[in-house]
């Protein structure tokens, strides 16, 4: 709560989309105890930005879930989840370090659609137990980019471009419900190559629980959004579930 508290400040003179992932974190943190959990996928497109919320339930231990989640997002441990749930051709970790909660790494990704541009960005991955709640926090926020750069020279990666991101922040929290069962909730915002592409007609990148899916930027955008989020989302709740259920 100090981190979400201290962050809620640092970005008070944004905007409140800005804010929003911090706020509905801050806001589950002091819900009520007995509020009744309901599975949901929210994906909203507000100007540049897009927002996703998640709650599903999950069976295995809540702890596993969290340390996989860090091996597999670090590049200890495969498979992938960015490549396994369909999004992505190849990712790189580099440069990994401890900080304070957390490590610090350079992210490196190819997507698999012939649409989306590669990125390259610095992220830190910080770890927050909260023992008398049964909880983890874990929080994956992009700290610097680098794609802006490796545009400007040209760059390419399995012949694809780059392209920066501008904001793109994750706070998911595994609450234990009962033994052996979980539930994981996610507050995203993505700001990035969402509103360009390679292919300026298409103007697209949908994102949900790091993956991306591509579809036309119209007026049935946010059901296109949910719809396309859901697909995306099930193939890599798959994965990872059976992950955490693997001996």
């Amino acid at each position: 709560m100090k981190w979400v508290e201290r962050e809620i400040e640092k970005n008070n003179k944004k905007d409140a989309i800005e804010v929003r992932p911090l706020e509905q974190a801050k806001a589950f943190f002091n819900g009520p105890k007995d509020s009744p959990l309901e599975k949901k996928i929210t994906v909203e497109p507000t100007g540049d930005f897009i927002y996703t919320e998640i709650a599903e339930p999950f069976e295995g231990d809540y702890k596993k879930a969290v340390r996989l989640y860090w091996d597999i997002t670090t590049g200890k441990q495969k498979p992938s989840l960015f490549i396994e749930s369909g999004a992505g051709r190849d990712e790189k970790v580099t440069n990994l370090r401890s900080i304070d909660n957390g490590v610090e790494f350079i992210s490196d990704r190819v997507y698999q659609s012939s649409l989306a541009f590669n990125s390259r960005t610095t992220i830190h991955l910080h770890r927050f137990d909260v023992e008398s709640k049964h909880l983890v926090i874990v929080v994956n926020e992009m700290v610097k980019d680098w794609g802006a750069e490796l545009a400007k020279k040209k760059v390419k990666r399995l012949s694809k471009s780059y392209y920066p991101i501008f904001r793109d922040l994750n706070i998911d929290v595994y609450q234990e419900s009962e033994p052996n069962k979980f539930w994981y909730h996610s507050y995203a915002l993505y700001k990035g190559q969402g509103m360009k592409s390679t292919n300026l007609s298409l103007n697209v990148a949908k994102k949900v629980g790091d993956v991306f899916s591509f579809g036309m930027l119209d007026k049935g955008l946010k059901a296109k959004l949910t719809s396309e989020a859901m697909k995306i989302w099930e193939r890599r709740r798959q994965v990872f579930q059976d992950l955490i259920l693997k001996p």
